[in-house]
């Protein structure tokens, strides 16, 4: 499980994300090099645009597109350059690790070619938008402080899972298991699900009171690794009537105070004095101005209503899609002036 600080950086991440987040481009259902609407004198082709997207969504995945292009254009003019090593970076801020990131991803069901490049455009919007802007020592001092405790790491227990039918099998699964018997055996032999071996993951305190095994919460944060754990019977509301569960604790993670001397805590503390600064730009703004400024021609019949979003986005009327008017790109808490006055 993600801690407090990188959970911060998903919130960030997936917010930017959302004003400029470009289309899957993994598996085509219309193919072809043709042109269907230009930016700058750029085209943007029917591969670009109707791959994996609804007929429903294609002007909305063309005015994604559309603002991508503008950003990337906008970052070469103010000399801001992305590596791939800059976008791995982030994704391991927000995420923790890359195979934490692809793991969420092939959860999601999200490609992972496309979701690297959606985390580029949305680092390049995040520089964008604070490329004027520099943290003191100060202020992140005075944020962090601020919110310390959403950095905090409770303790945690990492659990998985063999589930059965009826009350005795779950007790000869327990009696094998404390005999020595091998966890991934038991769960190919004797699970009613072998999806994700069994893994259910870090959780902490509060998350396991939210699990209804009664029971389940105080033994396993009570536990050693190592530990095994149950039978827990699943209440008949939950639709698994008759089932049960045992599990092996098989990692347990104390609690850990925050510190700015964590570089990712500090780095996450330093986003957010930066996006929230009055000196940094507003998305919604950044967009207008773009889309005011930018040639940009429908070529193809297929996009109806493109021309009202350009439209309407132009004239500030609508923030982009998923963002709030006026909120810093990648908000997730309130400035600092808003958080003293609670």
């Amino acid at each position: 499980m993600a801690n407090p600080a990188m959970r911060h950086g998903v919130a960030l991440i997936l917010l930017v994300l959302a004003v400029v987040a470009a289309v899957d481009l993994a598996g085509c259902k219309k193919s072809g090099s043709e042109a269907v609407a230009s930016v700058d004198g750029v085209d943007i082709t029917q591969d670009a645009v109707y791959n994996e997207v609804p007929a429903s969504e294609r002007d909305q995945a063309l005015f994604r597109l559309v603002i991508a292009r503008l950003v990337e254009k906008e970052a070469q003019k103010a000399g801001i350059a992305v590596t791939d090593a800059d976008v791995q970076s982030e994704i391991e801020m927000s995420f923790g690790s890359m195979e934490n990131f692809q793991e969420q991803m092939n959860q999601s069901g999200l490609d992972l070619v496309s979701e690297m490049a959606r985390a580029r455009t949305g680092l390049i919007l995040v520089r964008l938008a604070t490329k004027d802007v520099q943290a003191t020592d100060d202020e992140i001092k005075a944020r962090f402080e601020l919110e310390k405790g959403q950095y905090r790491q409770p303790p945690s227990v990492h659990l998985r899972e063999i589930r059965v039918r009826e009350r005795s099998a779950a007790d000869d699964v327990l009696r094998q298991l404390k005999g020595g018997a091998d966890f991934n055996q038991m769960i190919m032999e004797r699970s009613l699900s072998t999806q994700s071996n069994g893994d259910w993951g870090s959780l902490n305190k509060e998350t396991l009171a939210g699990i209804p095994l009664r029971g389940l919460s105080s033994d396993a944060m009570s536990a050693k690794a190592g530990d095994i754990i149950g039978p827990y019977a699943w209440p008949e509301e939950t639709g698994a009537k008759d089932q049960f569960s045992v599990f092996k604790v098989e990692e347990r993670q104390e609690g850990q105070e925050p510190s700015l001397d964590d570089a990712q805590i500090r780095a996450l503390v330093q986003r957010q004095v930066e996006m929230y600064s009055p000196a940094a730009v507003d998305p919604v703004e950044l967009q207008r101005r773009l889309l005011s400024s930018a040639k940009i021609e429908v070529l193809s019949p297929d996009f109806k209503s493109f021309e009202q979003m350009v439209a309407g986005a132009s004239a500030a009327e609508a923030p982009p899609v998923g963002e709030t008017p006026g909120a810093p790109p990648g908000a997730s808490a309130p400035p600092l002036a808003a958080d003293e006055g609670n």
